[in-house]
């Protein structure tokens, strides 16, 4: 089945791959809502129009009526992305401490982003493995009275990024002397 990664509320036409599929095949998609009949394309390919209603994993089923079984595949959703970003300075150094909420459980970490004006050359400042949910940036570049524009996105080295979380911002300060 393909593709292999869909997201929640977008549609899709998946191509299923089987054998001898034949005219009368029907298909069940958990987790998704058929918008459309099932095409027939050649015996050994069906494309199904979609659209996905639910997180999480997609189960599709094909009975196909030339065959003695049920045909089952799998499609999962790339990572969700992480809410609820907050920004704060740290008053012992030059460093803008991030916190937020993972919201995916098939995530292989986060990216941190850092942004002069929160609206473009969006800069990564650093990764965080998986469930991980704060990163203290000090990295290069931080200066005392520094406003920082800061977003985290979630990473599957096989299934994508998520969306980006909501920006937030924060001034560093100067360390006490």
């Amino acid at each position: 089945v393909s593709p292999g990664a869909v997201t929640a509320g977008q549609s899709y036409t998946l191509d299923v791959v089987g054998t001898n599929f034949a005219a009368g095949a029907t298909v069940n998609v958990r987790g998704a809502q058929t918008t459309g009949t099932p095409q027939l394309i050649s015996t050994p390919e069906m494309k199904v129009p979609v659209t996905i209603t639910a997180s999480g994993l997609l189960t599709l089923s094909v009975l196909n009526p030339n065959a003695a079984n049920v045909a089952n595949a799998t499609t999962a959703n790339v990572p969700a992305a992480p809410t609820n970003l907050a920004a704060t300075a740290s008053t012992t150094a030059i460093q803008i401490n991030l916190t937020w909420t993972d919201n995916s459980s098939n995530e292989d970490g986060f990216v941190i982003e850092r942004s002069p004006n929160g609206a473009d050359t969006w800069t990564a400042v650093g990764t965080v493995a998986a469930n991980v949910t704060s990163f203290n940036d000090n990295t290069a570049g931080l200066t005392a009275n520094m406003s920082c524009y800061d977003r985290v996105y979630a990473t599957d080295s096989v299934l994508g990024s998520s969306a980006l979380s909501n920006i937030a911002n924060a001034m560093t300060v100067a360390p006490p002397a």
